[in-house]
């Protein structure tokens, strides 16, 4: 088992006030990624957080999903990504991993979720 992290470089920050921790972020500018606006702190849509916090729960740890695939339709029977399959989009097989749509996001933002297909008819 492989683990790897899922957003290596982002730190989420929950705040009620977004320009106070900016305004606490400047000294790190030289540090940090600027959006292309040039704030350093990047708004989650509440869409999108929610989607984040179904997914890798209260431990922020997105576990190994299990599932099988059926006239090229797949069914995620263990695992975080069961009820999600028609956000799948894309399955390695041999990485066993799936390329997961976002919500909320642009066309085309994809999260990678690891899934085991243990067969295929």
């Amino acid at each position: 088992m492989e683990k790897k992290q899922l957003f290596p470089d982002c730190i989420f920050v929950e705040t009620q006030d977004p320009d106070a921790l900016e305004e606490q972020l400047e000294p790190c500018r030289t540090f940090l990624q600027a959006s292309k606006e040039g704030s350093l702190v990047w708004l989650v849509p509440s869409e999108e957080e929610e989607f984040l916090k179904e997914l890798c729960g209260n431990e922020h740890h997105l576990c190994m999903s299990q599932g099988y695939i059926r006239n090229g339709i797949p069914h995620v029977i263990h695992g975080p990504l069961v009820g999600m399959e028609r956000r799948i989009r894309k399955i390695d097989r041999h990485k066993r991993t799936a390329n997961v749509e976002m919500p909320a996001g642009k066309p085309g933002t994809f999260l990678l979720a690891g899934l085991e297909i243990t067969s295929k008819s």
